[in-house]
């Protein structure tokens, strides 16, 4: 007489379910998206997808985008028992969310930069600010942040899902009041976004008050050389050697506010510096930009030869 002898059943009793991690914001590094699960009778498996093609591990999921994951899991049974949900029906899901923190800054968080975006209020009325910016990594998209500026935390205002788009007009704002901006580029990753790139915080005021902003930026002296044309503008300086830039704004009829003052930035701070205080510094060989800026973005560019 054969005699067959079956696993026993498990059951939802013999396993806890793993637990979504919460208040995970953007850090640029891998980060743990649940607290494990265990299994009495067999081994717990999970992945970022469901399906027998699907990449299942014991190991826990981790994220390192901004947006929404999704983690599923199963129970594998042990030679003794059989399991709790498969790879093509797991047992549940988890929701876990990765956001990005917005700043209270006026200049800007330590990763931003203004050359990347070069971000500007190219025109304002009474009641609305139109921005635009310059993609420099084929991004796929755009949050824009923004606020009056109050010294709090600007929230996301906007958000863009084509790359083609440049330029964005923020309404409904208040006559002579100043508003802080910045954007954020990013790359779609299914159900995430890969940060690109993070511009500096911008000030501009509606029309309708008594103040106004910048014009443009003037670069009026480069180290001993005296600019005249405000086009195609260039410095050579010796490596280990500084020369100090000049520069003002160019303002309108009405005065301006300032949050911030004007603003340096090196393309390749490996060929040259530039410090708060407009110094640069040559380091080595090569040639860079150096961006000019004033608080609502307009800016010049200086282009440097280290020699």
């Amino acid at each position: 007489m054969d005699f067959k002898i079956q696993k026993a059943a498990s059951s939802a009793a013999d396993y806890t379910a793993p637990k979504a991690v919460t208040g995970l914001v953007y850090t640029k590094k891998a980060q743990k998206l649940i607290t494990a699960g265990t299994a009495t009778n067999g081994t717990m498996y999970y992945s970022l997808s469901k399906g027998e093609s699907a990449s299942w591990s014991t190991s826990i999921p981790t994220g390192t985008n901004v947006g929404t994951y999704n983690v599923y899991y199963y129970v594998e049974g042990d030679e003794n028992h059989t399991g709790v949900g498969s790879k093509a029906a797991p047992i549940d899901s988890l929701e876990v969310k990765i956001i990005l923190q917005t700043t209270n800054t006026d200049t800007g968080t330590a990763d931003s930069q203004f050359g990347k975006l070069r971000l500007k209020a190219a025109k304002a009325g009474k009641t609305y600010i139109t921005l635009s910016w310059t993609d420099t990594n084929n991004a796929d998209g755009y949050y824009i942040y923004g606020r009056v500026c109050d010294g709090k935390k600007m929230g996301l205002i906007k958000t863009i899902n084509s790359g083609d788009i440049t330029s964005w007009t923020w309404k409904g704002l208040k006559k002579g009041t100043y508003y802080k901006m910045y954007v954020v580029s990013f790359k779609t990753e299914g159900t995430t976004k890969k940060i690109l790139n993070t511009s500096k915080v911008i000030h501009t005021v509606t029309a309708g008050g008594k103040y106004g902003v910048a014009k443009s930026v003037k670069i009026s002296k480069i180290g001993t050389k005296t600019i005249s044309s405000q086009s195609n503008i260039t410095a050579t300086v010796k490596a280990k050697k500084t020369a100090q830039i000049t520069a003002s704004e160019v303002k309108g009829t009405l005065p301006i506010k300032r949050h911030v003052g004007i603003r340096y930035e090196s393309s390749n701070t490996a060929v040259a510096k530039v410090s708060s205080k407009g110094v640069i510094t040559g380091v080595k060989k090569g040639t860079c930009s150096i961006w000019v800026y004033a608080q609502n973005g307009v800016y010049r560019t200086i282009k440097v030869t280290v020699k």
